[in-house]
């Protein structure tokens, strides 16, 4: 009740030892919430398939599925509203050796209206987190909180206060349909994280970090404020670090706040205070949508202090008014538009020459046996009778 927080999963709330760590092993898990909250002022109601509140864990071969995540509030209840929910935990603050799934097998419904100032954090693998772990939603339609005000939402965690390192994470949809990651015009959604606040975090020191081994696959719809393709909010005096990063063209990406607060970015929404941004052999394809004022395919907004470096990096440009950054500095090399305006076809194009406006090493036709890609954009045939080849970044679609 009112006065301490609450927590709620298969654990409530695991924590370190005094005389050692605390071990999770060989356990298939199934969870399901059907929940009414009150407030509870200042404190924070925390819900995970596994535990709600987990610190300082060593997990092995533990499987989490999610079969049903329902969360609204009382109808006389209009106080304060504290919620960190994911799909394994509600809060972890450090897990080691883990290599771990959530499961998502439901839609994650949260209706909790008008939260009076409270924090609401939501996540497929935690809601809020420093570490993180694999989602795979295979049944639902994602997360849905529309109706929540200044929720931070990600398919991974909703908020970290610290260093997110999400190489070797995943974040796939094994469903027919598009996984749906909805926000108020309020919220900040990503793929990866809604919000990061890691100021501590100064210079070289890296903030954020995503590579190729970051497996981003199948349809996904993200609706909010500060909606980016990987990051929503990313505010940090630290270096954001993405290396071969690709993200495809079933990625839309809604703007749901026409104010001047209204940002959408391929990658990063708003990136805040001092960041260094670095790209290096990374696509964007991702479609942006909406009425946001702010939209870029790398990014809605830089901070004026933050810089953006990019090396071998390249978006596709589908509109004449498709910018890089939609509010911001952008850098004055290696970082190129691909221009599918001469598009004529599915997967067909018209003047390739076109097709982009500086030689792309990361860019090559497929099969390498019937096509070459020229330094020049020129497609050159090499087989007799071929009507159509792909194009790759760095050797994937």
């Amino acid at each position: 009740g009112a006065g301490e927080n609450l927590y709620f999963g298969l654990f409530g709330r695991m924590g370190q030892l005094t005389d050692g760590m605390v071990e999770v092993c060989n356990l298939n898990v199934e969870s399901a919430f059907d929940m009414e909250l009150v407030s509870l002022g200042s404190y924070t109601t925390y819900l995970g398939g596994l535990a709600g509140n987990a610190a300082g864990l060593t997990i092995e071969n533990v499987n989490v599925t999610l079969r049903q995540m329902e969360v609204d509030r009382a109808d006389s209840d209009t106080g304060r509203l504290n919620v960190s929910a994911g799909g394994f935990f509600g809060y972890e603050g450090g897990i080691y050796d883990a290599d771990v799934t959530a499961k998502i097998d439901c839609t994650m419904q949260f209706e909790l209206g008008d939260t009076s100032g409270g924090t609401v954090n939501l996540g497929g693998f935690a809601g809020q987190g420093s570490d993180g772990g694999k989602v795979l939603f295979a049944g639902g339609e994602g997360i849905r909180a529309a109706g929540v005000s200044n929720a931070k939402i990600g398919a991974v965690m909703g908020y970290s206060w610290s260093a997110a390192d999400f190489r070797n994470k995943a974040v796939q949809n094994s469903t027919d349909g598009v996984i749906t990651l909805e926000g108020s015009d309020t919220a900040a959604v990503g793929l990866l994280i809604g919000n990061i606040t890691c100021t501590a975090v100064t210079g070289e020191a890296v903030a954020l970090q995503a590579d190729a081994s970051t497996v981003i696959e199948g349809a996904f719809h993200l609706k909010g404020r500060t909606v980016g393709g990987l990051a929503g909010y990313v505010n940090t005096n630290g270096t954001v670090q993405m290396d071969d990063v690709v993200l495809a063209d079933n990625i839309v990406l809604e703007g749901a706040d026409p104010s001047a607060n209204g940002r959408v970015g391929g990658l990063i929404a708003y990136a805040d205070q001092n960041a260094t941004v670095q790209l290096n052999q990374c696509a964007v394809a991702a479609e942006l949508a909406g009425n946001a004022p702010k939209n870029g395919m790398i990014a809605g907004e830089l901070r004026n202090t933050t810089t953006l470096n990019a090396a071998g990096s390249a978006y596709v440009k589908r509109l004449e008014t498709t910018v890089a950054v939609g509010s911001g500095n952008e850098p004055d090399k290696g970082l190129s538009a691909l221009d599918v305006s001469g598009l004529t076809g599915d997967k067909a194009y018209g003047d390739t020459t076109a097709l982009h406006e500086t030689t792309l090493t990361a860019l090559s036709a497929a099969p390498e046996a019937f096509a070459v890609l020229d330094a020049d954009g020129t497609i050159t045939f090499t087989q007799v009778g071929t009507q159509a080849v792909e194009l790759l970044w760095n050797g994937r679609h």
